[in-house]
């Protein structure tokens, strides 16, 4: 298997950065009710779109495993930052012992599902990329 490292890298590099932004803006008491909604569906999409990004970077030999792995291992990467993000939140509401069960359930639960949405994302990639070189 021939993983691509610096699209595994940058793709992961910018879901993180899209988490961490939203974690912060999320965390301000004005603007937390206004990003809600976009913080909720953040760990949906951010991992997808951490998977889509490594087929988007890669350079195109890849097969659809190394897709899928490469979206999986990108997908854990931006799942895990943004539950680590969300779950540190806890610390502003909650006591120390909730604060840190949340922080690892948020931490743990959104790297296994982010695994799954970056893995659906690195499947879906060469699907997209086939339909836009047939309307060529």
């Amino acid at each position: 298997m021939n993983l691509h490292t610096p699209s595994i890298m940058k793709a992961g590099g910018i879901a993180a950065a899209i988490s961490v932004i939203l974690g912060i803006v999320s965390a301000i008491p004005v603007l937390g009710c206004l990003f809600a909604p976009f913080a909720c569906i953040g760990g949906f999409f951010i991992p997808f779109g951490a998977g889509l990004g490594y087929g988007y970077f890669a350079p195109g030999e890849e097969n659809t495993t190394e897709g899928v792995v490469g979206g999986l291992l990108t997908g854990i990467v931006s799942g895990l930052i943004y539950g680590a993000i969300s779950g540190l939140g806890a610390f502003l509401v909650a006591d120390f012992s909730t604060a840190i069960m949340t922080f690892i359930a948020s931490a743990i639960g959104l790297a296994f599902f982010g695994g799954l949405m970056g893995a659906l994302g690195g499947l879906v990639w060469p699907q997209i990329q086939t339909m836009v070189e047939g309307r060529r």
